[in-house]
C-alpha cells in the first residue's frame, strides 16, 4: 500500500486529535464554521445562501433547497462576493470565519 500525503494550507483555527478507537486509529479535524461576522451588508436571504455556499453546497444543492433556480442563486452568489469583495467560495468562506473580507 502506498500512503499518500497532501500539504494544504491550514484555515486558521484548525484543530486535531488522534484518537484510538478498538484499535483503529482516527484522525479527527475540526475548524470554524462560518458566522456571519461581516455580513450585514446581506440582504436576509443572501446571509443564507452565503452560509450554504460555505458550508460546502453546491449551486443546484442551495436552489432545490430554496425552491430558486440554479441561475438564481449563481447571481445571488455574485452579489454576495461583490458586496463582501470576495471572489471565490474559498474567499467567502474565510470571509465569514473571520469576519472581515481577505485584504481589509
Amino acid at each position: 500500500m502506498v500512503e499518500k500525503r497532501l500539504r494544504l494550507p491550514a484555515p486558521s483555527g484548525l484543530s486535531a486529535s488522534h484518537l484510538t478507537i478498538d484499535g483503529e486509529e482516527l484522525l479527527v479535524l475540526e475548524f470554524p464554521l462560518p458566522v456571519l461576522g461581516n455580513a450585514s451588508v446581506l440582504t436576509p436571504a443572501e446571509q443564507e445562501v452565503a452560509l450554504a455556499a460555505a458550508n460546502g453546497q453546491s449551486t443546484a444543492e442551495i436552489a432545490k433547497a430554496r425552491n430558486r433556480s440554479p441561475r438564481t442563486i449563481a447571481h445571488q452568489l455574485d452579489s454576495i462576493y461583490e458586496k463582501l469583495g470576495v471572489s471565490s467560495r474559498l474567499e467567502l468562506t474565510m470571509s465569514l470565519t473571520k469576519g472581515s473580507p481577505p485584504g481589509r
